[in-house]
């Protein structure tokens, strides 16, 4: 399951089609209301209300949580509350959830640093003029799908979809 906050249906639609994206086990949603979001995801999706084996969140500085109060989305405040409603959900879910920040023109996360410090791994996606994103993940100790699974395959391709190989990380 993928959540946009920061672009509408049409928008991700229209990427989907040029690049040739087509599954219907790919659901998408876009809000910004976190809380209405964990609900959904708590309840499932789909006719047969099923959890999602994946769910990303773009961008969890566009999110708002009820609990946050009248702060702005991406403040401290608002963006502690998120990412702690999200962990409290995929702890609930056993989900993996992937929250994405985006960082500024220095390299550095955007907004406040309280999510570095809340998730299991912060992975850093670097592309460069080439057709490869590299991830770079400072401590593959904690790993994101640690939390949920021992082992962890990566396939590894290029961002049209080649395969370029395989590694597994083992969660010991």
């Amino acid at each position: 399951m993928y959540v946009s906050g920061e672009e509408n249906s049409w928008q991700i639609a229209s990427r989907a089609s040029r690049l040739g994206i087509n599954d219907p086990s790919l659901y998408l949603l876009c809000d910004t209301d976190a809380d209405s979001i964990a609900d959904i995801i708590a309840d499932g999706i789909g006719d047969d209300r099923r959890m999602p084996s994946l769910v990303v969140i773009d961008s969890v500085q566009t999110m708002r949580a009820e609990n946050g109060g009248n702060s702005s989305p991406g403040g401290i405040t608002q963006v502690k509350e998120v990412t702690s409603l999200f962990l409290r959900l995929a702890k609930y879910t056993q989900v993996p959830i992937v929250l994405i920040g985006h960082v500024t023109k220095a390299g550095d996360i955007a907004g406040p640093q309280v999510i570095s410090h809340a998730v299991d791994t912060v992975l850093y996606l670097e592309v460069r003029h080439s057709p490869m994103a590299l991830i770079d993940a400072p401590s593959l100790s904690f790993f994101i799908f640690h939390f949920f699974y021992s082992n962890v395959t990566l396939h590894i391709t290029d961002c049209r979809g080649k395969f370029l190989g395989t590694t597994i990380l083992s969660g010991s």
